[in-house]
């Protein structure tokens, strides 16, 4: 064999490895990962955040969780209410208190209390709402990761690697 055929013999493996060193043996998953942060959950896909935004783009097509999510976004609206309430309540309480204490006047233990506890009920009602939300969230995500696996059944193929040949397995 000549130099020239060696030379060239070469450069086609050579061209055809380094066209292969971006293949990948593994390929990544549709699901989405959950993750308890909080009070509430964070959703993960290739080990990216997803926004509320980018979840229900994700999950358009499965109509029971577009469902599901729609409700998480609306107890999330309540509870968004409802802690504002709470917080307004409260604040106002404390503020009249100081205000009235620093002033040198007596305290009314009565409109304290009534809207500290009234402010203390409506932020455990925001509260409540919020966690049935990231319920509902969670249970969306876990319908849409069964229905992802039920769409992929496990597949044996055989190809070609940055190593050379390769054997994978998709479950």
């Amino acid at each position: 064999m000549s130099t020239k055929h060696q030379l060239t013999t070469i450069l086609i493996f050579a061209v055809l490895y380094l066209s292969c060193i971006s293949s990948h043996a593994q390929s990544n998953s549709d699901t989405i990962r959950l993750e308890k942060r909080g009070l509430g959950y964070h959703c993960y896909k290739d080990n990216e955040v997803l926004n509320f935004t980018q979840l229900t783009s994700l999950t358009h097509s499965n109509s029971e969780v577009a469902t599901l999510l729609k409700a998480s976004k609306n107890m999330q609206v309540g509870a968004f209410i409802f802690g504002c309430l709470g917080g307004g309540f409260m604040g106002y309480s404390v503020g009249y208190a100081l205000g009235t204490v620093m002033r040198g006047n007596t305290l009314n233990n009565t409109l304290f209390f009534s809207m500290l506890g009234a402010g203390a009920v409506f932020a455990g009602i925001g509260i409540g709402f919020e966690v049935g939300a990231n319920n509902k969230v969670k249970k969306a995500v876990l319908i849409y990761n069964h229905s992802v696996k039920q769409k992929h059944p496990q597949t044996l193929d055989l190809g070609i690697s940055a190593n050379g040949m390769m054997l994978r397995l998709n479950f």
